[in-house]
């Protein structure tokens, strides 16, 4: 017969569909030599000690119903092997598939013949969706000795991606491959960092390239023509951040009220029937800025939309920079960065792409972008020099989970008195890995539940948020080991839904942040945005007063390492400072007015779908700010100059170095004051 590995992969994909007795043409395909007759190894005399482990004790305990191989490939000195795993339940989630999934990985490193091969995932034949999990494992040697670690991709056997094709085609074993030539290959195809590198780089230049055309198409237009390429930088990253958050929700099915998962595509298909005959005026805008941001689309009214979720939170809001622009009107877009048949455009890079909506953890990652993608964005946008002067670096996923972790077990083990072991078995236990003959022993659960509704975290420097993001998905696993010692077989739906409450509950009142970049800032708010929402199972109601919560007071922009100005000392700079005099009607002014910025935060955080009078309240909170930073000024230069003109009594004349010095003080104060007054809000 003609080999296979000459087909078309997507009709290959297509022709096995998820059966193990048509994984010949896919198995020839990767290099493998196909077995004819796969036989189910859980199954009869073939099963042994391996159904116990892969089925649990309940014989439903783990998830998979049948395992066949059906590829082996010699390769001195050992064999590798393909294998297809039918689960009991696909699910609509990836962490449906947690469980089985991490089995899997378990059984084909340590009980399966060849220990290096490649799995898939696939539905029981009962299920309508046609999907399978592509999964690589992978040994790690750490300190506390060797563990299983997987990266997988996510195929749609019927339309699968461009990324997905080439995939399949670079990982083929070639002739004559070593195992450590095969090994390397996959190592190499199944790189993470290597895969999102290239996206990011990507990435990158279609924001050059909406940047450039922002500029170039707004010339006359009053705000614009004074903008640098650092503010056209900014306005694009804002629009790009959107359209990646809703390619999110399109990939949840939450868009267009039917679920569309081509819906950002099918608009582009019905640009000219709107009212500009465009991409961004007569598709985005309206999207962001009155179905997202106001709910107005909510039931309909646009036509061309169709039912969009009201969601809110800041990410659809005007922000500062683009209220500079509305006030003076509206700018253009060219469609052509959008065109989905231009590779070279936004939507033609998300194109080829097949998203995931979880985010990675260090034992199991996924090569299909993520939401973790956002912060690898930002580093990659900050390149060379530029991210040398602002200390701009991501940090590694295991470097972030391990200081979360450790930072957390920390504070659990002072407020309840926990043990480490039982925290290290509750995490085994949110995963399914924990043995069975070790019971968690005396677990403060109502103690432990408590601390972690009240912890609070603050990261100074948060950057794209990796660690506030470690930290939720922390406590979400205790919070998974807890529920499941309690109720061992939560349903997925009751289970999500418990998730999303807690990651809510975290982001709302647990989480703080303070960068310097406030492009950092924006990335962090929306993946703290994103995190909550990909685990929720359907957008909220129409008419309800669901909103993302507000983080433009939790996550904010400023240095965290600066609490002086000019040398003055605030009454909030750390340490406490120590014989600060205000004067009484000082005291009193600085009181009201944290009264009425704490008041506004209230009003800011509980106001939605009104974005006029949000933006009034952040304007009110800027200037009652601003007032504070004047009236400590305006106190030291007060201070500073009486002093100059009337030393105290028996104090030596000053020297003409200290005289110099305190001109040069008032001198600083006397210029911040002007660039306050003149600083635009």
């Amino acid at each position: 017969m003609t080999s296979s590995a000459d087909g078309n992969v997507a009709e290959i994909l297509a022709e096995f569909g998820g059966d193990p007795q048509k994984a010949a043409p896919l198995a020839d395909f990767l290099g493998f030599d196909p077995i004819p007759y796969p036989e189910d190894r859980l199954a009869g005399a073939l099963s042994g000690g391996l159904k116990r482990f892969l089925r649990g004790p309940t014989d439903r305990g783990f998830g998979v119903k049948e395992l066949y191989r059906v590829g082996s490939r010699e390769a001195d000195p050992a064999n590798v092997g393909l294998w297809v795993a039918v689960l009991d339940d696909w699910g609509y989630r990836s962490t449906d598939r947690d469980r089985p999934r991490r089995r899997l990985v378990r059984a084909l490193v340590d009980r399966l013949p060849g220990r290096r091969s490649l799995a898939l995932l696939v539905p029981p034949d009962t299920s309508p969706r046609r999907e399978a999990e592509l999964i690589f494992p992978r040994t790690q040697v750490s300190r506390s000795g060797g563990g299983v670690t997987s990266v997988r991709a996510h195929l749609d056997l019927k339309n699968p991606t461009r990324f997905h094709r080439d995939l399949l085609r670079n990982i083929r074993i070639p002739a004559g491959a070593t195992l450590l030539e095969i090994v390397n290959l996959w190592q190499r195809e199944f790189s993470v960092e290597r895969v999102t590198t290239r996206f990011y780089q990507e990435y990158a230049a279609v924001r050059y390239r909406i940047a450039k055309a922002m500029l170039a198409h707004n010339q006359h237009h009053p705000a614009v023509k004074s903008f640098s390429e650092d503010d056209a930088r900014a306005w694009a990253t804002r629009q790009m951040g959107r359209v990646l958050f809703l390619w999110f929700l399109q990939a949840k099915g939450w868009l267009g009220g039917l679920g569309s998962p081509t819906y950002l595509l099918d608009l582009w298909r019905k640009r000219g029937e709107t009212p500009q005959g465009e991409y961004f005026r007569g598709i985005l805008a309206p999207m962001f800025f009155d179905a997202m941001a106001t709910g107005s689309s909510s039931q309909g009214e646009n036509p061309v939309l169709g039912i969009v979720p009201y969601l809110n939170g800041g990410l659809f809001r005007r922000s500062a920079l683009e209220d500079r622009i509305d006030d003076e009107g509206e700018v253009t877009l060219p469609d052509e960065v959008f065109d989905p048949d231009d590779e070279n455009s936004l939507l033609g890079l998300l194109s080829r792409y097949r998203f995931t909506t979880r985010e990675s953890t260090p034992d199991d990652q996924s090569v299909d972008p993520d939401p973790e993608l956002l912060g690898r964005v930002f580093e990659n946008l900050y390149q060379g020099d530029e991210r040398h002067d602002t200390g701009t670096y991501y940090t590694p996923r295991e470097i972030v989970h391990f200081m979360c972790r450790e930072a957390l077990d920390g504070y659990l083990r002072d407020e309840t008195g926990v043990e480490q072991n039982t925290l290290n078995l509750l995490r085994q236990e949110a995963v399914g890995s924990r043995d069975e003959t070790r019971p968690i022993p005396n677990l403060p659960a109502d103690a432990l539940i408590d601390a972690l509704e009240t912890v609070r975290i603050c990261d100074p420097a948060v950057g794209s948020g990796a660690f506030l993001l470690g930290a939720i998905q922390e406590i979400v696993a205790l919070r998974r080991g807890i529920l499941f010692t309690q109720k061992p077989r939560v349903k997925p739906d009751a289970l999500y839904k418990s998730v999303s409450v807690w990651k809510r509950h975290t982001i709302e009142h647990g989480l703080y942040g303070v960068d310097i970049n406030p492009e950092a800032v924006e990335i962090c708010r929306l993946r703290l945005w994103l995190s909550m929402v990909l685990d929720m199972d359907e957008p909220p109601p129409a008419n309800s007063n669901w909103a993302l919560p507000n983080l433009d007071f939790k996550i904010v922009t400023g240095d965290s390492l600066v609490d002086r100005v000019a040398g003055v000392t605030f009454k909030e700079s750390w340490p406490s400072p120590e014989g600060l005099q205000l004067d009484m009607n000082l005291q009193r002014r600085l009181q009201q007015l944290e009264n009425y910025i704490a008041q506004r935060r209230r009003v800011f955080e509980s106001t939605h779908r009104n974005p006029r009078r949000l933006r009034e309240l952040r304007d009110l909170i800027a200037r009652d700010q601003r007032e504070i930073v004047r009236l400590h000024l305006v106190d030291a230069l007060e201070k500073a100059e009486t002093e100059l003109k009337a030393p105290a009594t028996g104090r030596k004349k000053p020297t003409k170095t200290a005289l110099k010095r305190a001109n040069s003080r008032i001198g600083r104060i006397r210029s911040l004051l002007e660039d306050l007054e003149s600083y635009d809000f």
